[in-house]
């Protein structure tokens, strides 16, 4: 147990090794001892187990301690439920935020934003398990080896070349850099054979940094060079994520690629950063690193922890009009909902583009095709 309280270790930096050191639900008496958990805490994780993975790597186990001795709890939260007992998804509702598209070639690929852009779920699996995630359910079935088809993949570049009003490709997940260099360089370069007469967007969707930083080694922040990768999208909730070894790998991926766009995705959850004064620090402190804070995402309805992390649609409108007078328009991050016909933007800067409705726990709204839509907070 060693290894995980050590950071002197000589294998720390190793990315691999943090990830063959995980601890996962088999456990669970290890974890305990490390974070002290009581009675009851260990009792709902170890039922909790039964529904969600855990997989901590031994960087996150140690922030994870290291925050909660300062008296932050916003990241054992997240990746330990040890609140409450949660309840069981029905298998049915697995994929139903997924909105895949039938017409497209392969099953985990997904049109969106009015089929200008290609989201590809390249694993099923992450380094981690959020609690919050509405993958998360999903995500159990994959056993974090197994990666798209690359037969299937040149399907999909070949379907983008037939289609030249798509101008990017994101690669998603689960977590995509769980696949080696050598097999994202194989996508990478299959993307950028795609004959147009404007070269392709990429962008990268991981939360590597926070789970398991040193993935972003020399090797991997070359290749984003070498095939021009436009954006990675980082999911970061807390300002505890931002690191030493966070910064430092930021930095050199921007010293390297300074053309490269490093944008936040950032839920905003319950008893973690629905607080301004929490918000209102991670975003500066991302402008600090010049990592743009760009989207702040409400709660999916379908999680396995929506009653732990759930934020009411008022309330989260309220929270984040705040910035409106107290923050320059620059740092400004655009709220979303997700409900699965399609994301939606409420207007928080200006005139509303939606009504309150039932009380203040939904709102009224028009979608991307001039329908009219209702988003209410779960029952």
């Amino acid at each position: 147990m060693d290894f995980f309280l050590d950071k002197q270790d000589t294998h720390w930096k190793d990315f691999m090794r943090q990830r063959k050191n995980s601890l996962t639900n088999r456990n669970i008496n290890e974890i305990s001892k490390i974070l002290h958990l009581t009675e009851e805490e260990k009792q709902n994780l170890e039922e909790n187990s039964k529904i969600v993975k855990i997989r901590l790597t031994p960087h996150l186990l140690k922030l994870i301690k290291e925050t909660q001795e300062k008296g932050i709890f916003a990241l054992k939260r997240q990746f330990l439920n040890v609140y409450k007992t949660i309840d069981e998804i029905p298998k049915e509702q697995w994929d139903n935020t997924q909105n895949i598209e039938e017409n497209l070639p392969v099953k985990n690929a997904q049109n969106k934003y009015n089929n200008s852009r290609i989201i590809t779920r390249l694993t099923g699996s992450c380094t981690s398990f959020c609690g919050f995630c509405y993958e998360a359910i999903r995500t159990l079935k994959g056993n974090g080896t197994s990666h798209l088809n690359f037969n299937d993949f040149k399907k999909l570049c070949n379907y983008i070349e037939e289609n030249p009003q798509i101008d990017e490709i994101i690669f998603s997940g689960g977590e995509p850099l769980l696949l080696t260099n050598k097999i994202l360089e194989k996508y990478f370069k299959e993307v950028r054979n795609i004959k147009r007469e404007t070269p392709l967007l990429i962008r990268i969707h991981t939360r590597e940094l926070t789970f398991n930083p040193y993935r972003f080694d020399k090797d991997f922040i070359n290749l984003c060079n070498k095939y021009q990768i436009n954006g990675i999208g980082l999911h970061v909730t807390h300002p505890s994520e931002f690191t030493s070894i966070f910064k430092e790998k930021v930095k050199k991926l921007k010293e390297k690629n300074p053309y490269i766009n490093l944008h936040l995705n950032t839920p905003l959850l319950k008893g973690i950063n629905d607080k301004y004064d929490t918000l209102k620090k991670l975003i500066i402190e991302a402008r600090n690193l010049g990592i743009e804070p760009r989207y702040i995402y409400h709660t999916m309805p379908e999680t396995p922890s929506k009653e732990t992390f759930y934020v009411p649609i008022q309330k989260a409108i309220k929270l984040l009009e705040k910035f409106s007078i107290n923050i320059s328009s620059s740092m400004r991050p655009r709220f979303v909902i997700a409900p699965n016909d399609g994301k939606f933007e409420p207007s928080l800067y200006g005139n509303r583009n939606f009504e309150y409705i039932n009380k203040g726990t939904g709102i009224r709204y028009s979608n991307r095709k001039g329908e009219e839509k209702e988003y209410n907070d779960p029952t």
